[in-house]
């Protein structure tokens, strides 16, 4: 359950009573996810998305992280990890709420080859693709 607006708002109130402030929302959603070959799947992941940077927004949090399943992003995954990375990252920028993602390493010997760099290497063309900046 991604939550109800009203909640989230009572949340906010209890964190501006104690002076607290979020900086990240985490968003791990299993298989829906920007590089999963299944487009249902993706949309689901960019659609849920859009509702935790709405949430983000009630909870005046500047940023959300995907996961992005780096293992699945491959040459054959990349247009539309791209594609839905943006879509995500367009309707954030609405809101003044960053998409962000981790990146985690070199990756396996076999990811390193097939993609001819280190994967965290490749997530920056996917970044500067989807017309983000890395940070």
């Amino acid at each position: 359950i991604d939550g109800d607006p009203a909640l989230f708002r009572a949340l906010k109130a209890r964190l501006d009573e104690r002076q607290v402030h979020l900086s990240q929302i985490n968003l791990e959603f299993g298989d829906q996810n920007i590089s999963t070959p299944d487009a249902a799947l993706r949309q689901q992941a960019v659609d849920r998305t859009k509702t935790w940077i709405d949430n983000a927004v009630l909870l005046g949090c500047p940023r959300v992280m995907i996961n992005q399943q780096q293992n699945n992003i491959t040459p054959a995954t990349r247009a539309h990890t791209v594609a839905a990375w943006k879509a995500m990252a367009d309707y954030g920028k609405t809101r003044n709420v960053k998409v962000s993602a981790e990146t985690r390493g070199a990756g396996t010997p076999e990811q390193v080859q097939q993609l001819g760099m280190k994967t965290w290497e490749y997530m920056l063309g996917i970044i500067k693709d989807a017309g983000l900046k890395p940070e």
